[in-house]
């Protein structure tokens, strides 16, 4: 499904996604980030070139759903409070 997403807004055909094709990706995946947050995940998971492989798009994708999940399961719903050691396991482990 990913792949397929991945191919289909990779419009360059360059095997990678630029920031727009990696927007178009996302919102295909059914993801709604704002831009700022687009921006960080492009530089967290990207090349330095500032395009995303395949791989890159699966392992932001998946990081994304995996995080969103915990929130949901700990959080009220807007908020949630965390000791420092669950948020370190969190971001490091997860």
């Amino acid at each position: 499904m990913f792949k397929d997403i991945f191919y289909r807004t990779d419009v360059s055909r360059t095997g990678t996604l630029s920031m727009n094709e990696l927007r178009n990706a996302i919102m295909a995946v059914g993801l709604r980030l704002s831009d700022e947050m687009l921006s960080l995940m492009a530089v967290r998971y990207g090349a330095s070139s500032g395009h995303m492989s395949l791989e890159s798009f699966i392992s932001l994708v998946l990081r994304f759903e995996c995080m969103s999940k915990i929130y949901n399961k700990l959080s009220n719903g807007t908020t949630m409070t965390l000791r420092e050691s669950e948020w370190l396991y969190l971001s490091m482990y997860t």
